[in-house]
């Protein structure tokens, strides 16, 4: 992860990388953190899911782990290697460039909504469950989403 560092603006986190990191490479291994039932989960996790019961995830304040700042974007440039838990980028990535992967490609629990502020050209306007998704985005990103969402909806 020497590729990576977070950045503080204002009150505001997120991952950059370092130096250029070629498409296709490996950026980061999500597998790390704590199995949170779908019954505990609350807004203080930083998680994905990956069964229809389970997410896997950590508390910022618990971890100082550098995916809890890795933002959503409607134009990501990382997803999920094979479904699995391992972030791939999907383009070049630029030294000094934000890493971003869309958050409706991990998780589908029928009630997480969000406003997305990330201004991209592709902007939904807000981050949903997978499967509030309209058809034709889920057909576009359940390449990039992980394996429990891809099994569900393939």
């Amino acid at each position: 992860m020497k590729r990576l560092k977070i950045v503080t603006v204002g009150d505001y986190r997120k991952v950059v990388a370092s130096q250029h990191i070629r498409k296709g490479e490996l950026v980061i291994d999500m597998s790390h953190g704590e199995e949170i039932p779908i019954a505990e989960m609350d807004d203080g996790y930083y998680a994905f899911q990956i069964r229809e019961d389970l997410f896997l995830g950590s508390r910022e304040a618990d971890a100082g782990d550098i995916t809890c700042f890795i933002n959503h974007s409607c134009d990501p440039n990382l997803a999920f290697r094979d479904g699995d838990t391992l972030l791939t980028n999907i383009r070049h990535i630029q030294a000094g460039e934000e890493l971003c992967w869309d958050y409706s490609t991990s998780i589908d629990d029928g009630v997480f909504n969000m406003n997305c502020g990330c201004n991209s050209g592709n902007c939904r306007g807000t981050v949903s469950s997978f499967g509030q998704l309209d058809g034709a985005t889920q057909q576009r990103l359940i390449p990039l989403a992980i394996r429990y969402i891809q099994e569900k909806y393939r």
